[in-house]
Parts: C-alpha cells; sequence; structure tokens
C-alpha cells in the first residue's frame, strides 16, 4: 500500500458510493471513478488500491441496509433480506493486477 489513508477521502468516497448503491448497481468502473475522484488520483497512480475500493463500498452496502431498515431489532429480522438485495448491485469480482515480471521466465 503505497498511498496514505485520508478520512476525507474515505468518507467523500463512502458517502458517494452509499448513493450509487442506493440507486443502481455498482460497476467496477464506478467504482473505480468514484475513488479516483475522492483520492483525486487512480489506482494506476497509486491514490487508492481496490481493497480499500471495496472495503469502502462494503461499508457504504451497510450504511444503506442500515438506512432502509433501521438499526436493532428491525435490523435483526429484515437486515438479511436487505442485505441480498444490496449485494446483487455490487461487483462480484475485482480487477487483480500482476507484475509481468513476476512470472518472466529467467534470462
Amino acid at each position: 500500500m503505497n498511498f496514505a489513508l485520508n478520512n476525507t477521502a474515505l468518507s467523500r468516497a463512502r458517502h458517494e458510493l452509499a448513493g450509487a448503491i442506493a440507486q443502481d448497481a455498482v460497476t467496477p468502473k464506478i467504482l473505480s471513478n468514484v475513488m479516483s475522484s475522492a483520492f483525486h488520483g487512480t489506482d494506476a497512480s497509486g491514490a487508492w488500491d481496490w481493497r480499500t475500493a471495496y472495503d469502502v463500498m462494503q461499508a457504504a452496502a451497510l450504511d444503506v441496509a442500515q438506512l432502509k431498515v433501521g438499526v436493532g431489532h428491525a435490523f435483526a429480522k429484515q437486515g438479511l433480506e436487505v442485505l441480498s438485495e444490496i449485494a446483487a448491485r455490487l461487483p462480484q469480482t475485482y480487477p487483480i493486477y500482476v507484475d509481468s515480471h513476476q512470472h518472466a521466465p529467467p534470462l
């Protein structure tokens, strides 16, 4: 991890992703755009990484679920159903970039 975690950027990304999750499906492209905007740079530039992006997205999904159902007993009764609905809108895989030199044949 070459980037500094910035609470302001994390909060901004979480808020934007919660809005996106509440409205529609989130694709890796949407996730990348939100993170790049919040961190003022791309994953390729080292401004953020995909693990952090998915952690923020999961936190945003929980925010949306709590807003829909509430907390406490109501969440215990309906939370799984709401979380399943939200999970269906999230990407199931994420890009993994492998250093091409890692698997290069010996010279």
